[in-house]
């Protein structure tokens, strides 16, 4: 994942949410301590994929959805 988005002002506020079918536990805690704010895994959970932005909408930028 990219560390600018974090890092740059005008796009920290965007929430970085990673789709990927490496679901081990070390990629995941990487991501998320870069910034991303949701780690979805493959198979894709559609209802998971579509409440994961609606979360992060209502609960602000420090909360993290697994």
């Amino acid at each position: 994942m990219s560390r600018r988005l974090p890092a740059e002002p005008r796009t920290q506020p965007i929430p970085v949410i990673i789709l990927s079918a490496d679901a081990t536990p070390g990629q995941i805690e990487r991501m998320l301590a870069a910034g991303a704010r949701a780690f979805l895994t493959k198979p894709i959970d559609v209802r998971r994929l579509l409440a994961v932005p609606d979360e992060h909408m209502r609960t602000g930028p420090r909360d993290r959805v697994g």
